[in-house]
């Protein structure tokens, strides 16, 4: 849903009381988690550094820059193939 997107895919069941992030809130309305939506809800919300998986938090949100698979060395690109199959 963001201008440069989460290649990723998420399965879990709802949590009690509710949830939001991301990938939206949930709730099977996909009209009411576009990029605006989600970030009037989560406004100021992130998540403590000391509980990130990766090492600095991600950009999100309009404006990244567009890149794709063919922006990544093909060496590079390679490798990551051998390694996740």
């Amino acid at each position: 849903r963001w201008a440069n997107h989460l290649n990723v895919r998420i399965s879990m069941t709802p949590r009690e009381g509710g949830q939001d992030g991301s990938c939206g809130n949930f709730n099977g309305n996909v009209a009411d988690d576009s990029t605006a939506a989600i970030k009037s809800r989560i406004a100021g919300q992130r998540v403590a550094p000391s509980d990130l998986l990766f090492n600095v938090p991600a950009q999100v949100g309009p404006g990244g820059q567009h890149v794709t698979i063919a922006d990544c060395a093909q060496a590079k690109r390679d490798h990551a193939m051998e390694v996740c199959k």
